[in-house]
């Protein structure tokens, strides 16, 4: 292609940016209803099957002739002409040795799979190979992470200062917390928190403090807050 075509003006901003550039209507007013570009792709086969997708090729068409990612989107089974039934989905496929492999799908129920075809909860990662279930699979809000050929399902956190975990509600977004410090004064100590307060530390050396946040001696410290002077009891 040597030469830019504009569809919809001829005098379309950054038009020479682009190979294609389509322009829609434009109002005098931002942001008005139906002030927007569509772009059908259009498969009217009646195969359950039928795909509609968009090829991005690299390279030169006699000797790389495969693409290098495909955005496709296709018929949930059963698909039929009654309304009830038109179920789809979407995936991104990326080239693999020359093989164009799906990595993601978002199916008509709005769950997300990373690795899988067949996502198991709202989001699922999987290393490719199907392995169990999740403990309640009908719940969208659940991060699934299968590994059924690798040798471990992780999560990994990496922070050169802090990781956390945060459990919250609609009132309190922390109000339980595990966190692991990277650095400060409680350098290379994990720790636990309950409606808001730090419950138990455990530091570098092995040491366990409950219910006191600044430890001061023995193995095990534990802050029993039950005698009349709050004295803490060492172990």
């Amino acid at each position: 292609v040597s030469t830019h075509v504009s569809i919809g003006s001829s005098s379309a901003s950054n038009q020479d940016k682009y190979y294609l550039a389509i322009k829609g209507y434009e109002r005098s007013s931002q942001g008005a209803s139906g002030d927007t570009v569509n772009i059908g792709i259009i498969n009217q086969s009646g195969d359950v099957d039928a795909t509609a997708n968009i090829d991005f090729r690299l390279g030169q068409a006699a000797v790389s002739y495969t693409a290098a990612v495909r955005l496709l989107a296709g018929k949930s089974g059963g698909w039929t002409n009654t309304t009830s039934t038109r179920d789809g989905y979407f995936a991104i496929s990326v080239a693999n040795n020359a093989q164009v492999e799906e990595k993601l799908r978002i199916t008509n129920s709005g769950r997300v799979g990373i690795g899988t075809n067949v996502p198991l909860s709202g989001t699922h990662i999987s290393d490719g190979t199907a392995y169990g279930s999740p403990q309640n699979s009908s719940r969208k809000g659940t991060l699934t992470i299968s590994a059924g050929s690798e040798s471990s399902a992780d999560i990994q956190l990496l922070s050169a200062n802090y990781n956390h975990i945060f459990f919250g509600d609609a009132a309190d977004p922390n109000t339980g917390i595990i966190h692991y410090n990277h650095t400060g004064s409680n350098t290379d100590s994990m720790n636990f928190v309950t409606a808001g307060e730090q419950r138990l530390s455990i530091a570098s050396d092995g040491d366990v403090v409950i219910n006191n946040s600044s430890p001061v001696a023995g193995k095990l410290e534990v802050n029993t807050g039950t005698e009349s002077n709050g004295a803490t009891e060492y172990l």
